[in-house]
């Protein structure tokens, strides 16, 4: 299991005010102009949903962060508790050239994270615009109904909330999983290979079926949606496990539902330029960033370093 950073007080703090800050431009800013400047408070739907997904994103984000501090202040029993944030210096990827430095700063990682995902999403994309759609189908997205809702606060309200939300939820949910297995390995002495097979297999597979159970009410008609749920339930607690960046996760979700929704709304051609082009200057921002931020060796890239 992860362990203790000689270091802690100081990241349970980074951790802190980059979780924080990141659900207020999550669960307020991005929504506020969906919501108002692009007409979707016209739909009384989104205003219980972003309510809904309002809530239980601050709930969950408030109780991560709440976790990080039970772990300083109560020692012997918060070593048990491990609800993950923002914890770079405990991914296993580190100290690795290259990705280990992008794991330790924010920007990087998060801007590694659109990189990666969009690019892949960019992939399934232009396969689903192909004779393999037949294939690979894309689960159907429902529409609003309301004409004053524009297309882009259709698209931003699919991305936020509720991303953020349904995220961190299951990242909650994951550090429930994190609490068993480290009363297990500790009250029958397993060893580290105990911890390997937890975080890295047991933990992602029932990721999988958490995302799942989430997403049974909307999905649960069609096995082939329930499958892919599984699959990206997956492949985000790994993110998070291998990372131990949630918002990594997040990043994952948010492009998914991008791509997914941008599609249904603009059309596949003109989301894969769109998102193209963004991907080329994240891309630029990337390699200039990474270029001009000499890093010492063994120092914590937090935000503004």
């Amino acid at each position: 299991m992860p362990t203790f950073s000689s270091d802690f007080k100081r990241d349970v703090v980074w951790s802190t005010l980059i979780l924080g800050a990141w659900l207020f431009f999550a669960l307020i800013i991005i929504p506020f102009f969906s919501l108002f400047a692009g007409g979707g408070a016209e739909e009384n739907l989104n205003l219980f949903k972003y309510t809904l997904y309002g809530i239980t994103g601050l709930m969950a984000g408030l109780v991560i962060i709440f976790g990080k501090w039970f772990r300083f202040f109560f020692k012997k029993m918060g070593r048990y508790v491990d609800f993950i944030g923002f914890d770079p210096e405990r991914s296993v990827l580190r100290d690795l050239p290259f990705i280990g430095r992008v794991v330790r700063s924010f920007w990087l990682s998060v801007m590694f994270g659109i990189l990666i995902f969009g690019a892949v999403g960019l992939l399934g994309l232009g396969v689903q615009q192909t004779g393999f759609g037949d294939v690979f189908p894309r689960a159907e997205v429902p529409l609003f109904t309301e004409q004053q809702v524009s297309p882009t606060a259709d698209l931003g309200l699919s991305v936020e909330p509720a991303s953020t939300a349904e995220t961190l939820l299951f990242a909650v949910m994951l550090g429930f999983l994190f609490i068993f297995g480290n009363v297990i390995a500790e009250r029958y002495k397993l060893g580290k290979w105990f911890n390997y097979g937890w975080t890295f297999f047991v933990i992602p597979v029932l990721g999988g079926f958490i995302w799942m159970a989430q997403h049974l009410l909307r999905y649960g008609g069609s096995d082939l949606a329930l499958f892919s749920t599984f699959n990206f339930g997956f492949f985000s607690a790994l993110i998070v496990v291998l990372f131990m960046n949630v918002l990594l996760a997040v990043v994952y979700h948010q492009i998914n539902n991008l791509l997914q929704k941008g599609a249904v709304l603009f059309g596949g051609d003109l989301m894969f330029v769109y998102v193209g082009v963004g991907l080329l200057v994240v891309l630029g921002l990337f390699i200039w960033l990474y270029i001009k931020r000499k890093e010492p060796k063994g120092v914590f890239v937090g935000v503004g370093k």
